[in-house]
């Protein structure tokens, strides 16, 4: 597996960054709603150690629950997902 590199924003750092570049921000939302060192664990058991699917899938569980029945706490969420649009040079959305 080849090595990837990784920038972490924050959303308003995020929507700071969009706007300065022209872009009008339409839409934001966030998926994963789970502390940070939980995801990495679970990427972690799911890459080398399999077997403890159960242990963390029993962890991850309840934040999965909560992201699918209550929508406000994909505010927090650990990715985001935000949707943008730069307008032509007349000013009119693309």
């Amino acid at each position: 597996m080849i090595p990837g590199y990784e920038k972490s924003f924050s959303r308003r750092a995020l929507r700071q960054m969009l706007e300065r570049s022209g872009f009008t921000v339409v839409a934001e939302t966030a998926i994963l709603f789970i502390p940070g060192w939980l995801s990495m664990l679970d990427l972690a058991r799911y890459s080398w150690c399999r077997p403890l699917a159960a242990v963390t899938g029993a962890v991850v569980w309840p934040f999965a629950f909560l992201d699918r029945h209550l929508p406000a706490v994909r505010r927090h969420g650990y990715l985001l997902a935000t949707v943008a649009i730069k307008p032509d040079r007349k000013g009119e959305p693309r």
